[in-house]
C-alpha cells in the first residue's frame, strides 16, 4: 500500500529555521488541512516537542482530535462559531475563539455568561483578504465588541495577507499599514487588544517587518514555498510505493491514457502501485481571475501545458522518469538500466497536502 514518508530531521529542521527567523516573535503553528497533510496529531506533537505553545485550526473538529490526542497547549480557532453547541464544545475545549463580528462576539459572550466560564479570544480583521472579519473601518464596532465581553479575554487581534507571495509589495505594504494603524487607533482608546500578528510564512520570509508580536507558520514548516529558497529549508513528504509488474519495449510503444508519451528505444518499464486517487500529480488550480491578471494567467495556463514539469520517481539517488499520464491508482516510471524487481519499492516527492487522508503517514 503507498504510503507517505515524512523524515523527521528535515521537519525538525524546518522548523529551526523558522525559529531562528521568528526571532521574538510568537510563532502559532498552523496545522489546518490535516496537518497541511503530515497527519494532525503527529505534526501537532513534534511542533509541541520542538518548542511550539500555541497551534491554531479552522476546524473545530480538528480542535477536540488534538485535545483527545493529549495536546494541551493552547489551540487558536481561526474560524468564527456562531452556533451555541460549537462555542460551548470550543469553551469546554479551551480554545481561543475568533471574533470576527458583532454578532459573533454577542453570542460567544452570552454563551459564556450562561456556562459562567472565563475564556479567551482574539479579534479577526479583515484589511483586504475579504474572507471575514471586521473591516478596518469598523473600529467603533471592535471597541464596543470588546468592552461588551465580560467572559472573555481579549489575547490578540489579527489580519491577513492576501498578496505576500506576489511580486509586487504594495499591496502587502498597504495592509500591514492599515492594521497596525487601526491597532494602535483601538489602543489609543485604552482598549487592550493583546498580540498582534498578521504575518504566515510568506510573510515571514520577504516581509520580516511585518513579524509583529506572532507570526503564523504552516507552509514553511513544509518547506514548501512559493519562490526560491536560500535559507536551507528542505520539502518534506515522499510518497513510498510498490513496483507491481515490469516489462521490456521496444521502441514505438504508447504508453498511458492518450500515448501521450512513445518509446524511442528499447525500454524497461515498471508500474507502480501509486496514481492521481492518492495525489500524484496533483496541484492547485484557482479560478480565472479578473481582466486585469487574465494575460499572466493564461501565459501560466500554457506553460503548464507546453513544459510541463517533468515528475520522477527515486530508489536511492537514481532518478527514474514518470512516463505518460499518471493514472488514478498506477503509474508507469522508466526504470532502464537498473536492477529493480517486482516488489521493490521507489519513492516519489509530493506536497502532503494533496495526498489522501486515508493513506497512512509514517515518521522516519
Amino acid at each position: 500500500m503507498p504510503t507517505l514518508f515524512i523524515d523527521k530531521d528535515v521537519l525538525k529542521n524546518n522548523i529551526a529555521i523558522t525559529k531562528s527567523l521568528s526571532g521574538e516573535a510568537h510563532i502559532i503553528g498552523v496545522v489546518k488541512g490535516n496537518g497541511y497533510g503530515l497527519g494532525l496529531c503527529s505534526f501537532a506533537r513534534i511542533l509541541v516537542e520542538s518548542g511550539i505553545e500555541t497551534l491554531a485550526v479552522t476546524e473545530l473538529e480538528d480542535a477536540v482530535k488534538l485535545r483527545n490526542s493529549g495536546i494541551h497547549c493552547d489551540i487558536l480557532m481561526l474560524s468564527p462559531l456562531y452556533q451555541k453547541e460549537d462555542i460551548i464544545t470550543a469553551l469546554n475545549q479551551y480554545l481561543i475563539l475568533s471574533i470576527t463580528s458583532c454578532e459573533c462576539g454577542e453570542i460567544a459572550e452570552q454563551t459564556a455568561a450562561e456556562l459562567n466560564i472565563y475564556a479567551r479570544c482574539q479579534i479577526c480583521v479583515d484589511t483586504g483578504l475579504g474572507r471575514y472579519g471586521f473591516t478596518d473601518n469598523e473600529k467603533r464596532d471592535i471597541i464596543y465588541t470588546i468592552n461588551q465581553m465580560k467572559h472573555l479575554c481579549v489575547t490578540g487581534i489579527y489580519s491577513h495577507f492576501y498578496a505576500a507571495s506576489c511580486k509586487k509589495s504594495v499591496h502587502t505594504v498597504r495592509q500591514l499599514e492599515r492594521f497596525t494603524s487601526l491597532c494602535d487607533e483601538i489602543e489609543q482608546a485604552n482598549v487592550f487588544t493583546g498580540f498582534r500578528h498578521i504575518a504566515a510564512s510568506c510573510a515571514l520570509l520577504r516581509y520580516p517587518e511585518a513579524k509583529l508580536d506572532a507570526v503564523r507558520i504552516g507552509s514553511a514548516f513544509l518547506g514548501r514555498l512559493p519562490f526560491p529558497d536560500h535559507l536551507g529549508y528542505k520539502p518534506v513528504g515522499q510518497l513510498q510505493a510498490p513496483i507491481q509488474d515490469i516489462r521490456v519495449l521496444p521502441p514505438g510503444t504508447g504508453l498511458g491514457y492518450g500515448h501521450t508519451y512513445i518509446t524511442s528505444r528499447q525500454t524497461t518499464i515498471a508500474v507502480i502501485s501509486v496514481g492521481y486517487a492518492h495525489g500524484l500529480g496533483t496541484r492547485r488550480y484557482n479560478s480565472c481571475p479578473g481582466l486585469t491578471h487574465l494575460p499572466g494567467y493564461i501565459f501560466r495556463m500554457l506553460k503548464s501545458i507546453l513544459f510541463p514539469k517533468k515528475l520522477y520517481a527515486y530508489n536511492g539517488e537514481k532518478p527514474l522518469p514518470i512516463l505518460g499520464k499518471i493514472g488514478m491508482n498506477s503509474t508507469i516510471i522508466d526504470i532502464t538500466g537498473t536492477k529493480l524487481t517486482i516488489g521493490d519499492t521507489v519513492f516519489i516527492p509530493v506536497n502532503p497536502i494533496y495526498v489522501d487522508s486515508s493513506l497512512p503517514r509514517q515518521y522516519s
